[in-house]
């Protein structure tokens, strides 16, 4: 019997042991670390308006063209520019992260209408929406601009009445 108590204690002993090492292993821990970055939001501002400017129709339609640069502007069709005509393209002021690089993005589907500030029915369809990079980037202040131009579709004389025509569209800077 003293044979089977001692036998009884080395394996209860046995068990302890293990149920300790096992009970030590399980009560381990670790601590993680976190990081957050903070940057300045990105802002744009309008500067100047998508200017057409002023323009002569005739019977037969035309396109009048402005180009994000300024420099290449045109006109096919009947349509042609007056003397005093000072087409621009739209700008805009950017604000943000130093160096950060951002995408512009254009009206989605591509057309938007201008709408004559008489009687409010007459429209010319604006389309070509065009900057000259959709992936630019601040400079080292945080500043930035962008241009956009775009193609103006103009109608007849009698589709298209006399008169000053206006309407908006968006563009939408992010963070790439």
């Amino acid at each position: 019997m003293n044979k089977n108590f001692t036998l009884t204690l080395l394996i209860a002993a046995a068990f302890i042991g293990f149920s300790m090492n096992a009970n030590a292993q399980s009560d381990a821990s670790a601590t993680g670390d976190s990081t957050a970055e903070l940057i300045a939001g990105l802002t744009i501002t309008k500067q100047n308006t998508l200017d057409f400017g002023r323009i002569m129709t005739t019977n037969t339609a035309g396109t009048v063209t402005v180009s994000n640069d300024g420099l290449s502007d045109g006109v096919t069709g009947g349509v042609a520019h007056t003397s005093d005509s000072s087409p621009a393209p739209a700008t805009f002021i950017l604000t943000g992260e130093p160096n950060a690089s951002y995408t512009v993005t254009l009206p989605a589907n591509d057309v938007v209408f201008l709408t004559h500030s008489v009687d409010a029915i007459s429209t010319l369809a604006v389309n070509g929406f065009e900057t000259a990079s959709l992936t630019p980037s601040l400079d080292a202040n945080g500043d930035g601009s962008i241009s956009v131009g775009a193609v103006l579709s103009v109608g007849t004389t009698a589709d298209s009445p006399s008169g000053v025509y206006n309407g908006t569209f968006d563009v939408s800077v992010y963070y790439n």
